[in-house]
């Protein structure tokens, strides 16, 4: 039988300074304070500071206006990622299943993806406006185009061939020379 660990025996105390907790929200109390400082004397239409943001966050929301915009975005949300898993969802199944479909829907799903997004807004407001349905299209682009280049991945290397784990596995052995 072993013996009982006397209650003066407790695990070693680690003082606060050297937690992380200490260092990570440290370090973020710092930025926060420093900003706050110098966060007046850059002009407000270009830079403003964390008190400031408060009181604009608070006063938004007690008037109405954040609640009302926050709920017609995620308006915007819901059905562009509904129509999106509506038909991004069967349009990827069938490309995967289809190499002629996957052959023509190829070109235009990566050219889309390869197209900044800064240049296609423009075109789709002209089309369809700036109201919910030019919205709705973007966000119903943009997640369609990153799931079906998503589907594209290339399948996962085996353990064993994968060069990386290779050496990974040289590090962990130490000294110690090891086959691949």
């Amino acid at each position: 039988s072993r013996p009982m660990a006397s209650p003066s025996a407790k695990a070693a105390v680690v003082p606060f300074w050297q937690t992380k907790a200490f260092y990570r929200y440290g370090t973020l109390a710092v930025f926060l304070a420093i900003w706050e400082m110098l966060g007046p004397l850059v002009n407000p239409i270009f830079f403003t500071y964390p008190s400031r943001i408060a009181i604009a966050f608070y006063e938004e929301t007690i008037s109405g206006e954040l609640p009302y915009y926050t709920l017609q975005s995620l308006e915007v949300l819901a059905y562009g990622l509904g129509f999106s898993i509506l038909i991004g969802i069967p349009l990827g199944v069938g490309m995967a299943r289809s190499r002629y479909l996957d052959w023509a829907l190829d070109l235009p799903i990566n050219a889309f993806n390869a197209t900044p997004l800064a240049a296609l807004v423009p075109i789709l407001v002209l089309w369809f406006g700036i109201y919910l349905k030019a919205k709705v299209i973007i966000v119903f682009l943009v997640i369609v185009g990153a799931w079906e280049l998503s589907r594209k991945r290339p399948k996962r290397r085996r353990p064993q061939k994968c060069p990386a784990r290779n050496v990974h596995r040289a590090f962990l052995q130490g000294p110690r020379i090891t086959r691949a």
